[in-house]
This record gives structure tokens, C-alpha cells and sequence, in this order.
């Protein structure tokens, strides 16, 4: 489907595993997840991974959305790459790619049976992209994203928080995503 439609497809059937492939640095890691959190209410059953450069898998570690963290090398040799996409061959009913870039294409591609991923909207850019049968999501340039939340812990492990005042503390606690 070029056109970025799956109407010529039969409907997706549940997926029972999921995989987010966020291949960038920890923010764009972060920022994906949202989207195991998404699966999750979406599909309750499946299972959620992720697949990471390594050396950002410890921030998700403990994440109630997220079953199980895969972390590769940034930048492996042919063979230790071949080894990390066989790792992960067909193991998933759905991927979603994160990131237009060819390495995240290329673990949702061996990962998925089926995925849904962002391709560049100029014309003749990622042609070999948009042919695949898959569901894309058009991008047009780079874009920006605030991420608002509400924690409850400070900037780092013993920050004494003196910028907030109680009030504040207490609303963080009731709204804090992180248990």
C-alpha cells in the first residue's frame, strides 16, 4: 500500500506481542513510551518489549507497560548485526518504528509481521519504505514535542526539592504516572 492505507488489507487481528523500536538517544527512548502504554490499554493480553540502543535500557527498567527491554549495539559489525535481527526474526505480531531511519526500519521489518511507521512525505525519499505493506504515517519535516508530565521524584536520586511547595508535592503525587 504506497498510499500509506492498509484498506486493502484484512483487518489486524489482536496482537498477542508488541514491539517499540526506539533507536536514538534517551529522550526519543522516553518519549516512545507512551506507546507501550497505548498497546497495553489497547490490547491487555499482549505482551509489550521494546528494542533500545544499549545503555538506555535502565530507564525502562520498571515500567508496568513495558514486559521486557531489548538492548542492541549502536554500532555492531555485519555479523553482530545479523546476529541481533535473527535474535528477534518474526517473534512479533506488531511493531511500531519509531523513528524513519533505515536500522529502525530494518528491526521492525525482520521483527513484525505487520508495523506501522513514519516515512518522509517527499517524493522519492524512502520509496523501498513506503512499499512495504505496512501502515505508514507521513512525515513532513522535523517537529517539535513538549512532554508534559508530573512526577513526583526530583531532577536526580536526593534532590531536596526546595523549588516546590507542598501543595505542589501533594497534586504530584496524585498524578504521577510512576508508582
Amino acid at each position: 500500500a504506497v498510499d500509506g492505507t492498509m484498506a486493502d488489507h484484512p483487518p489486524t487481528p489482536t496482537p498477542r506481542r508488541v514491539l517499540i523500536v526506539s533507536l536514538r538517544f534517551l529522550g526519543d527512548a522516553l518519549l516512545s513510551t507512551p506507546l507501550a502504554a497505548a498497546a497495553k490499554r489497547q490490547w491487555p493480553s499482549c505482551e509489550v518489549d521494546m528494542l533500545v540502543f544499549r545503555g538506555c535500557e535502565s530507564m525502562l527498567e520498571g515500567n508496568p507497560h513495558v514486559d521486557r527491554v531489548i538492548a542492541v549495539e549502536q554500532r555492531p559489525g555485519k555479523w553482530a548485526q545479523w546476529r541481533q535481527l535473527r535474535a528477534t526474526w518474526n517473534r512479533y505480531d506488531l511493531a511500531f518504528i519509531t523513528q524513519a531511519g533505515t536500522r529502525p526500519f530494518l528491526y521492525g521489518w525482520t521483527s513484525a509481521r505487520r508495523a506501522v511507521a513514519p516515512v518522509s512525505a517527499e517524493r522519492g525519499k524512502s520509496w523501498w519504505k513506503q512499499a512495504l505493506p505496512w501502515k505508514h504515517v507521513p512525515i513532513a519535516g522535523p517537529r517539535f514535542l513538549e512532554a508534559r508530565t508530573t512526577r513526583v521524584r526530583g531532577h536526580f536520586e536526593g534532590d531536596p526539592q526546595k523549588y516546590r511547595d507542598q501543595a505542589d508535592l501533594e497534586r504530584a503525587s496524585e498524578l504521577d504516572p510512576i508508582e
